[in-house]
């Protein structure tokens, strides 16, 4: 039962982080393109961050 709630409590923190990094994105009304190269990421894997995914 505590390796269940240490699991849910990992995916609420990065639920949490991806929430806010969301907001960060959209309060510097970056493109994904934008967003994707100050994080040295690729555009299509910032879209599905973007999206949830």
């Amino acid at each position: 039962m505590e390796a269940l709630r240490d699991k849910l409590t990992n995916y609420q923190q990065i639920a949490d982080l991806m929430l806010k990094l969301r907001e960060c994105i959209l309060d510097r009304e970056w493109t994904q393109e934008q967003a994707a190269n100050f994080f040295g990421e690729t555009q299509p894997r910032m879209s599905n961050l973007m999206n949830g995914e």
